[in-house]
């Protein structure tokens, strides 16, 4: 989910992306692109989700739960980030941020340090520039961002980090469809290998994490375009954010 964008001038309010989608802009024309994780979102997510759902106790319950995963992916996201560029994250520092329990801390925590046992096994170079890189295909209208790029030993890899409890075969259409943005873009310019990685952190692995690598494979971008279309024909008008403007303040006449 994405903050929608909220602004209150001359007696309207006018909200943007309240759906909290996300949406990529073309740089040439300056169209709106649905993100690839939006477009994924469509794949068929198994028997686990679908007995995940009808054991809810509502629908609200489940929304719940997911908001709450998305909302721990990221700040573990956040805090891989900040240690890729260099920083040193503390357990202090992180069990104090506003809204974190110390449940949600300690599992959490787990996750970031089983990142920095899979950055001590693997002693991945970071590529310049590449870290949380955003790609735009201008051909298929798509835009997305994944987590870093790296060299572990002759091999570039293309590295996305989950917090899920599996690898879900729509993380592999996502990170085909970047890399088809990437080599689209001309980002790379070395020969070596090229791999597309998940990195699962918190996974039950006695080193705490899951590192799952594949080749660039046509039929699984094949499969995401076939996701797209899905989109465009579920949502046939939709050009871009939905705009609501409503008055900002309501009083008796």
């Amino acid at each position: 989910m994405h903050d929608p964008k909220i602004t209150i001038e001359g007696g309207t309010v006018t909200i943007e992306n309240p759906q909290g989608n996300h949406w990529y802009y073309s740089p040439k024309d300056g169209r709106a692109m649905p993100s690839v994780t939006t477009i994924t979102d469509l794949y068929p997510k198994g028997i686990g989700f679908r007995t995940f759902l009808g054991n809810a106790e509502s629908f609200e319950a489940a929304e719940k739960i997911k908001t709450d995963a998305g909302e721990r992916g990221t700040r573990v996201h956040n805090a891989c980030e900040d240690v890729l560029r260099g920083d040193t994250i503390s357990w202090e520092e992180y069990s104090l941020q506003n809204g974190v329990t110390l449940e949600k801390a300690i599992n959490e925590w787990q996750m970031i340090t089983s990142f920095g046992v899979w950055a001590s096994e693997h002693k991945p170079t970071l590529l310049k520039n590449m870290i949380e890189v955003k790609v735009i295909s201008e051909k298929h209208s798509y835009g997305g961002s994944f987590d870093f790029a790296c060299m572990i030993g002759d091999e570039l890899h293309v590295v996305d980090i989950k917090t899920s409890k599996k690898i879900y075969d729509s993380y592999w259409l996502q990170l085909n469809a970047y890399h088809e943005a990437v080599v689209e873009m001309g980002m790379f310019k070395m020969d070596n290998p090229r791999k597309l990685s998940i990195l699962r952190l918190g996974s039950r692995h006695k080193c705490g994490y899951e590192f799952a690598t594949n080749d660039p494979n046509d039929e699984d971008f094949i499969s995401f375009l076939a996701c797209k279309q899905l989109w465009h024909m579920d949502n046939p008008t939709i050009k871009g954010p939905r705009i609501i403007e409503m008055p900002s303040e309501v009083k008796m006449p």
